[in-house]
């Protein structure tokens, strides 16, 4: 069972991660995601799922902070911690929170 996620740059316990119900990913669907795995211990094209990402985000006007070292190293850290020898990534960036204008 999973107990540990990245979240909005740092690796929490999974029971912190939430997002407000006014996030754009949430509210318009805004968002662009990933889907990776392990083969071996490793990360199956590495480099090419972070440019993939990092692109997607390109094009909806967002972009990545993150390096390819950290990338890598965030989910091989991720493994450890979630006891894993083998393991499916799911990486998603939202749109943020959606700023209310009500009058």
């Amino acid at each position: 069972m999973i107990k540990y996620c990245y979240f909005n740059g740092e690796i929490i316990n999974l029971n912190k991660a939430v997002l407000p119900v006014y996030d754009l990913g949430i509210v318009r669907g805004y968002g662009a995601f990933d889907f990776f795995r392990t083969y071996n211990g490793k990360i199956f094209h590495a480099k090419e799922h972070y440019a993939r990402f990092k692109n997607s985000l390109k094009e909806i006007g967002s972009k990545l902070e993150l390096s390819f070292q950290d990338f890598e190293k965030d989910c091989y850290e991720l493994m450890k911690l979630n006891k894993m020898k083998e393991a499916s990534f799911r990486i998603l960036m939202t749109g943020g929170d959606m700023k209310w204008d009500i009058s």
